[in-house]
């Protein structure tokens, strides 16, 4: 027999409420809630719809941006740099630039080629 696949919006009604953190006044809805909405845009709700436009933002914008591995900040995923751009990057670094990348490279265990 197969079974229906399990997601989380199937268990999403019976997983027990996680504990929330207290939030103490609009403004703080307005801190969390700043990334996806202007000030402007939801000065007139109530906390209680704050808090309901909170959750919603949650289960759309962040939870599914730390599914695919990234932050909820990132808009895109990081691309690689052409090489060419970094040779001529490389090369018009200052003396000063090169012996603070080495000294970045070394800190963070990057193998010398």
């Amino acid at each position: 027999m197969i079974e229906k696949r399990l997601s989380y919006e199937t268990k999403k009604e019976k997983l027990p409420k996680p504990k929330r953190m207290e939030v103490a006044s609009k403004e703080d809805y307005f801190e969390l809630l700043r990334p996806v909405f202007p000030k402007e845009a939801i000065q007139d709700l109530s906390e209680d719809e704050l808090e309901a436009l909170l959750d919603h933002v949650i289960d759309t914008y962040y939870k599914p941006k730390f599914a695919d591995g990234g932050s909820a900040d990132d808009g895109d995923k990081p691309k690689p740099i052409d090489p060419i751009a970094l040779t001529n990057l490389l090369a018009a670094m200052s003396d000063e630039e090169k012996k603070n990348l080495e000294w970045m490279l070394e800190k963070l265990k990057v193998p010398k080629k």
